[in-house]
């Protein structure tokens, strides 16, 4: 709807939308704003309140006593109506257009003019064909809507069973990722433990070494003796 402010107690002031009137199928006046239709809700000596036609609708709008916008309340929550006021209107022109029988009799004895009764009848057939064409157009268009839902609603489906497929991917990327870092913490604790084993090997292989040093030179030094003892005997 048109644009708006919001007052102090929560509700939209409008922008002098564009407003008009027309009847519902029985009779009662509909107001027009931005093509949206609200009936009368109820009506005070300055103020008239006028309600959405679509139930559940929230959206409001108040007149004065000459029908003059003063404020809208609320959005609607729903599409514009056009093709139903344009069915309305058709609907409206098509009454006004009915032939009034006592104007065509224009003579005293009630005999009709015929040249004025062709002429009415001409505009009258113009005037459905132009109808006609108009609910054609809005039939076509309905259809053209009902596609093009059809094609979004496919598109959907279609965007569904690839988000579907791509959350599967994702789920099994983790389940691997998870395997992985399972496997690499095993590893690491593998390597670890081979780590310790390898130094503890190293430091076997150092005490063994320095006991074979010992033992040489504690053997070296009894050949040493021995020999001495040889040649002092």
């Amino acid at each position: 709807m048109a644009e708006a402010f919001v007052t102090l107690t929560g509700e939209i002031q409008a922008e002098s939308p564009a407003i008009s009137f027309i009847n519902s199928n029985k009779g009662k006046p509909l107001l027009v704003v931005d093509d949206y239709t609200f009936k009368l809700n109820k009506a005070t000596t300055t103020t008239k309140y006028w309600i959405c036609t679509i139930n559940g609708c929230a959206a409001k709008v108040h007149t004065d006593s000459n029908n003059r916008l003063v404020k809208t309340v609320g959005n609607p929550n729903h599409l514009r109506e056009k093709e139903k006021l344009e069915l309305t209107c058709v609907r409206e022109t098509q009454q006004s257009k009915i032939i009034d029988i006592d104007q065509l009799k224009s003579m005293s004895n009630g005999t009709i003019n015929p040249d004025y009764l062709t002429s009415k009848l001409i505009e009258m057939q113009e005037l459905m064909d132009h109808q006609c064409n108009e609910l054609i157009s809005a039939r076509s268009r309905i259809h053209e809507l009902i596609n093009r839902n059809k094609e979004l609603e496919e598109r959907s489906c279609l965007f569904q069973r690839d988000l579907s497929h791509t959350y599967e991917q994702i789920n099994k990327y983790q389940r691997d990722l998870k395997e992985s870092q399972a496997q690499k913490e095993d590893q690491e604790e593998r390597i670890s433990t081979l780590e310790k084993r390898y130094l503890n090997i190293q430091k076997e292989t150092t005490h063994l070494n320095e006991f074979n040093n010992r033992l040489e030179n504690e053997l070296s030094t009894k050949e040493t003796q021995l020999q001495h003892v040889e040649i002092y005997f």
